[in-house]
């Protein structure tokens, strides 16, 4: 995130990019929360410098429009992957802020699938959809939970052509057993079902 993601991206731009010349790394995304803000200082910098620059965003997502006014959402992660898939962020990012905003922009599951040519589409954070199941908040047994996070999943995946499961070193301990679960849930059924990650 950069520091157009309030509360949760501090770095600028330049910082970033001059971060990566450093460790000689040869390409950075930049996917903030709800908004496209960086993308042209981002591409125009990255270009300058010889980075290949990933242009994305961390989408509020909900189910559906029946959720769009009620207070909970969870975040994806989007990546542009071509010139099409930069039109259809924009669509998507837009729709957000114009038709679903409520208290965040949000965009809902359909919103997705039916602009999801040219992105690719990562399971996202410990806000995402899935992690929300694999947190366990409800105190589910372990059988039912993890069944309901490999429907989920599944639902995705038919749904989204170039979708991969995320996966992030955490190093906390809140984070540690939702991302074990996860890992479990891949090694054991989503692997052999020709899951990406």
């Amino acid at each position: 995130h950069s520091s157009y993601s309030l509360k949760d991206g501090i770095g600028l731009t330049e910082q970033y990019i001059n971060r990566c010349k450093e460790i000689g790394q040869k390409s950075i995304a930049v996917n903030d929360h709800g908004n496209c803000s960086a993308h042209y200082k981002w591409y125009k910098k990255c270009k300058k410098e010889g980075i290949t620059p990933i242009l994305g965003c961390e989408l509020y997502i909900v189910k559906d429009v029946k959720e769009l006014r009620e207070r909970d959402y969870n975040h994806i992660t989007v990546l542009v992957k071509n010139n099409k898939g930069y039109g259809n962020l924009m669509k998507l990012i837009t729709k957000s802020w114009i038709e679903n905003f409520y208290y965040k922009p949000r965009v809902t599951y359909k919103d997705l699938f039916n602009h999801q040519e040219g992105l690719i589409v990562l399971s996202g954070c410990l806000s995402s959809p899935v992690m929300e199941i694999l947190k366990n908040e409800d105190g589910m047994n372990a059988k039912k939970m993890m069944k309901q996070a490999e429907e989920l999943l599944d639902s995705f995946k038919d749904n989204i052509e170039n979708f991969y499961i995320e996966f992030q070193p955490i190093s906390f301990d809140a984070g540690k057993p939702v991302y074990e679960r996860l890992i479990k849930l891949y090694n054991d059924k989503l692997k052999s079902k020709g899951f990406k990650s």
